[in-house]
């Protein structure tokens, strides 16, 4: 069983590939809360029918993998970890655009995401956030809406 799918997913952990400052050497793991939808493939479903002993009717449940394109919004933090240039003043979050593909495995309505993808900054400090235009590998859950 072969189908298209979508819903909404959050990837609470991310680990960014590079940095623009070497000399830097801040954490490249963040955490937190961001939030954002899929739409993707699912393929490789099978359909499992449990029914208990005291039950009068049979559960339905659907599982599978899928490939998915992701886009949401998050936070990131420019602090003395995370700075390409040290003389810039100012330090906090800021919005970020997240894009990116993922892999899931699906069970019911649930699925857990391996994900690849860019934040994009939506500031004019944004510029100035070493892990700007550097990949992030993110786990994250998501929630099957149709």
């Amino acid at each position: 069983m072969h189908e298209w799918h979508a819903g909404v997913m959050t990837i609470p952990l991310k680990a960014y590939i590079g940095r623009r400052n070497n000399e830097n050497t801040g954490g490249r793991v963040e955490t937190g809360v961001g939030l954002g939808g899929y739409v993707g493939w699912k393929f490789l479903a099978k359909t499992h029918f449990v029914k208990l002993s005291h039950e009068e009717a049979y559960r339905v449940y659907v599982s599978g993998f899928s490939i998915n394109g992701l886009l949401g919004l998050s936070a990131v933090e420019l602090d003395e970890d995370n700075i390409k240039d040290n003389s810039l003043t100012f330090k906090g979050k800021f919005p970020a655009l997240n894009t990116g593909i993922a892999l899931g495995g699906h069970y019911k309505e649930l699925g857990m995401l391996l994900s690849l993808g860019f934040d994009i900054p939506l500031n004019r400090y944004g510029g100035n956030w070493n892990f700007k235009g550097k990949p992030w590998i993110g786990i994250g859950l998501g929630y099957k809406l149709f």
